[in-house]
């Protein structure tokens, strides 16, 4: 009960799971997944791995982005003098 109304959407979750804490949300998808068939439960698994791996591309990501914006591997091009001016062209637009 919440406020003084009874919860009917999860009446198999109870309020202090609903927290949306990590721990509170883990425990509400066991018992979620305790009620699904075997087949489905698959299915979940196999999005649960996909979801990993691509937090982990993120995080790797973000890893290389940070070691290059860090790095002085391209420094060189930042004093690299102009080879050529404005009275190089041979015209102005």
């Amino acid at each position: 009960m919440r406020n003084g109304k009874l919860n009917l959407k999860k009446p198999y979750i109870s309020e202090k799971e609903e927290d949306m804490t990590k721990k509170g949300l883990i425990h509400r998808t066991v018992e979620t997944l305790e009620r699904l068939p075997e087949g489905r439960i698959q299915e979940i698994a196999d999005f649960a791995d996909f979801v990993l791996k691509k937090h982990e591309e993120q995080i790797l990501q973000k890893g290389i982005e940070t070691i290059a914006s860090e790095s002085d591997t391209f420094a060189f091009l930042q004093d690299e003098e102009d080879l050529y001016n404005e009275s190089d062209l041979k015209e102005k637009y």
